[in-house]
């Protein structure tokens, strides 16, 4: 069994996936070890052709009983084992080199195992909190001058008032990967930042997610992967405009907001090395 390093961990959603198996949860257990000892007595009496004799055994006992609590790697590595060994696997390990017959028969809904190199995109980094907004605005100065005007200061402004009234802070984080064995496929993660195990830092490096497909992106598509704070407020509509004004602009900036498929966006359950 692997030892995992947690990085991630989505409790309230490894709960529900194992209630699902299981019919439920238990959080601990009660376990029981009995042992036990002995030592042969025996004799013998008379003489000649004609005696008795007797024997026994005589010895002791010990029972010993412990509550086990589940922590998160138990809690994990029950769901792991339980989704391998369904009948067919529930869980499908990606280690082998994809193409794109193979990468189309991933679908939603599947769940995962694979290994990823991981990265924060800077614009994710810049808006972790609505004041990063100042950073993203001294950055947008910097790299295209020409495209921060008083109406970007606007929208800036309205995005950091947004993610105030959504209580100062920015859960949402995306995480954008390229699969270890198939750089040309990539993944997306959003995550919530109360679910980190680690620090931010920690899950720039070559990870395992284990996460369900929650969509297929297509070449010559891409998904939108900026989080700013508050743009969860919007209604759908509103979010849509904006994000197919941002999908026009060619500024690398912008565009970096955004990952060419072929990708898939994953629920996480799990980031680990």
């Amino acid at each position: 069994m692997p030892l995992r390093q947690f990085l991630y961990y989505d409790e309230p959603l490894v709960d529900d996936f194992l209630g699902e198996l299981e019919g439920g949860i238990s959080d601990e257990e009660t376990q029981r070890d009995s042992s036990s000892r002995g030592r042969k007595i025996g004799g013998r009496a008379g003489g000649g052709p004609v005696h008795v004799s007797a024997g026994g055994e005589r010895g002791s006992s010990t029972e010993t009983e412990r509550i086990v609590r589940q922590v998160r790697a138990s809690k994990f590595q029950r769901l792991h084992d339980l989704l391998l060994e369904s009948e067919p696997p529930l869980l499908k390990t990606v280690d082998y080199e994809l193409d794109a017959e193979l990468w189309d028969q991933l679908r939603r809904g599947d769940l995962i195992d694979v290994d990823a190199a991981l990265s924060i995109p800077t614009i994710s980094r810049l808006t972790a909190t609505s004041g990063g907004f100042a950073g993203l605005l001294s950055l947008m100065e910097t790299l295209a001058p020409d495209k921060v005007d008083d109406e970007a200061r606007e929208a800036m402004e309205g995005f950091k008032a947004l993610g105030q009234l959504n209580g100062g802070d920015n859960d949402q984080l995306t995480l954008v990967g390229e699969l270890a064995v198939s750089p040309d496929f990539r993944v997306i993660c959003p995550v919530r930042k109360r679910h980190l195990v680690g620090s931010l830092d920690d899950l720039e490096t070559e990870v395992t997610v284990v996460a369900k497909i929650q969509r297929k992106v297509k070449p010559g598509d891409s998904e939108f992967v900026g989080d700013f704070p508050g743009l969860s407020l919007m209604d759908r509509d509103t979010r849509r405009a904006f994000i197919r004004e941002q999908r026009r602009d060619s500024d690398p900036m912008t565009r970096s907001m955004f990952v060419e498929g072929p990708a898939a966006t994953l629920s996480v359950l799990a980031i680990y090395r």
